[in-house]
């Protein structure tokens, strides 16, 4: 929790780096941000909590309720950091609670949202400009103005913690992308940058769009309802009087079939035109015959119905699918991930009981590692095991070296050269007083 401008100079290096940013801008190229994460966690709670100044503060609950809605819009940051880079998102929402604020906002910087999913930083810990009284050894928040929030591992306020995370995908529109009113021309072209970006081969492409030039007779407003009727030629046997959107789809996917493109090819082909015929009948065809009044009109209907239904049941399992490929290689991702973090925390770990015992054989030279933590497999009950062990040789190290004489003396004799060594040359005495 960081309070108070604790320095002057951070306004003037924020200064500096708002120059800077402008500067900069002259060989400026566009940047997109990509996936990013929403966020929602309890901002601050009314209590007594110790920031990076080292003074116990009191929040009272009404001046959070006042204040939080200067945290709209504020920067969220990379632990206290003060740096261009310490910025991962920012504050988008805020909401009081009966014990104080909480808020949602976006988080884009990839490594934060690493972190933040595997669970290495959840905390959180504001950042304010605040005026106090001093009561009782402590201080008490009269006002206060939120500027910031960071994320850290251990917050000043225990609860303030992330409770709830959700990826976003950032759309962004394609140049790419159809015409609201495009003419035929236009319709093809684009056609045809979609089938080349789908990945079929270019003698298919010209068969596909031979295929569709030959169906699609009008321009633009296909497929919309009232296109003018024009003397074209008489219908063949493969044509379609009056198609319902799934019929035709059904014609134009057989007639790319014989035109000897493959199935996998065809699927994307009709993937694409899916998304480009969102609407029934007259797409394309320009002079309908009128079908005989209730000339099976209800079983067409609930026919057409059914056949829209399938299509949106299928789109909808494709979409599940493609979903749980996500998710599944996001899983693989982020298990890697968490095993490299594990990894890491193994050989610091293992680089600290080797230090440990390095030094125990400092002072006791046969000491046998292996042996004394034999049947002790974790890691920290072994530098726990260590470092007391070490302790405790310390203490005794100064008389071990005061008792160690030669071999050959006897154990009086020890005894004796010590309390010399002391200035005592008579024990009986020195007890009798």
């Amino acid at each position: 929790m960081k309070t108070r401008t604790q320095d002057a100079t951070e306004e003037v290096n924020e200064v500096k780096n708002t120059v800077s940013k402008q500067i900069s801008l002259s060989g400026f190229e566009w940047q997109r941000i990509g996936n990013v994460l929403k966020i929602k966690g309890t901002l601050l709670e009314t209590g007594v909590w110790t920031g990076l100044d080292g003074i116990p503060t009191y929040f009272p609950l009404d001046v959070i309720h006042e204040k939080s809605h200067t945290m709209v819009g504020k920067r969220i940051k990379r632990r206290h950091q003060d740096t261009d880079e310490s910025v991962i998102g920012f504050v988008t929402a805020v909401r009081n609670t009966p014990k104080g604020a909480e808020f949602e906002g976006i988080i884009f910087d990839q490594q934060a949202i690493d972190e933040i999913e595997l669970g290495i930083a959840n905390g959180l810990s504001i950042e304010a400009d605040v005026i106090c009284d001093e009561a009782q050894g402590q201080a008490i928040v009269k006002d206060l103005t939120f500027t910031a929030v960071a994320v850290v591992e251990n917050p000043a306020c225990p609860t303030c913690r992330i409770e709830a995370a959700r990826p976003i995908k950032m759309e962004v529109k394609k140049t790419s992308e159809l015409a609201d009113k495009p003419t035929r021309t236009e319709f093809f072209d684009w056609l045809k940058e979609q089938l080349k970006n789908a990945g079929i081969p270019d003698e298919y492409i010209s068969k596909v769009i031979d295929v569709l030039k030959k169906a699609i007779k009008t321009p633009y407003p296909y497929p919309y309802p009232s296109p003018e009727a024009y003397p074209g030629p008489e219908k063949k046997e493969a044509e379609l009087e009056k198609p319902t959107r799934a019929q035709f789809l059904r014609w134009l996917r057989n007639q790319l079939k014989k035109a000897g493109i493959s199935a996998d090819d065809v699927k994307k082909v009709m993937d694409i035109l899916k998304k480009a015929i969102k609407t029934p009948y007259p797409y394309p065809y320009p002079s309908p015959k009128k079908m005989e009044e209730g000339e099976m009109s209800e079983l067409e209907k609930e026919l057409e119905e059914k056949e829209s239904e399938l299509e949106a049941a299928k789109s909808e399992l494709e979409q599940a699918k493609a979903r749980i490929s996500e998710l599944e290689s996001k899983i693989k991702e982020y298990e890697a991930k968490l095993n490299d973090y594990e990894e890491k925390i193994k050989a610091i770990k293992l680089a600290e009981i080797k230090a440990l015992v390095e030094e125990i054989k400092k002072i006791d030279e046969s000491f046998d590692a292996e042996k004394f933590l034999e049947g002790v497999e974790d890691l920290d009950m072994r530098k726990k095991l260590l470092k007391n062990y070490l302790e405790n040789i310390k203490k005794f190290a100064d008389m071990t070296v005061k008792l160690s004489v030669d071999e050959g003396e006897s154990v009086e004799a020890k005894v004796q050269k010590v309390l010399s060594e002391m200035g005592i040359s008579d024990v009986k005495a020195l007890i009798e007083g």
